[in-house]
């Protein structure tokens, strides 16, 4: 069964967060498209490629 859990990125300022966010053909929430090696979203060593996300700032992204 898939694991939930909360992932915090930080990033400096004009720095990206280094992901690429995508829609699935399924209707899900979005998922992870790309992480960039080196930026925030890498650095922090817990998000992977396919990894759904179903809230962005607190707010619900859609799909279930």
């Amino acid at each position: 069964e898939p694991q939930r859990f909360e992932v915090i990125v930080v990033r400096k300022p004009g720095e990206s967060f280094g992901l690429g966010i995508g829609e699935t053909s399924d209707g899900g929430p979005p998922v992870v498209t790309e992480l960039k090696s080196g930026l925030p979203a890498d650095r922090c060593g817990l998000l992977n490629v396919m990894d759904r996300i179903h809230f962005i700032n607190g707010k619900a992204t859609g799909g279930e």
